[in-house]
């Protein structure tokens, strides 16, 4: 049976030193770290929350049940 799969990952963890030290397996990491998007952390962005709020409110109000 042939398969064609994507897994998408994320952590808040630093997976370059979990590796380092022992905690992450590298075999993993090499294959998980096939193209790595590096997001800001919503706190460092406060002034988004609103627009956040508003865009998933009018969402979640507008959808189907």
């Amino acid at each position: 049976m042939r398969l064609d799969v994507r897994i998408v990952a994320a952590t808040r963890h630093d997976l370059d030193q979990a590796v380092a030290t022992g905690r992450f397996r590298e075999d993993l990491y090499y294959h998980l770290n096939v193209v790595p998007i590096q997001i800001p952390r919503l706190a460092e962005h406060c002034e988004d929350v609103p627009e956040l709020l508003n865009y998933y409110g009018h969402r979640s109000s507008s959808s189907q049940p």
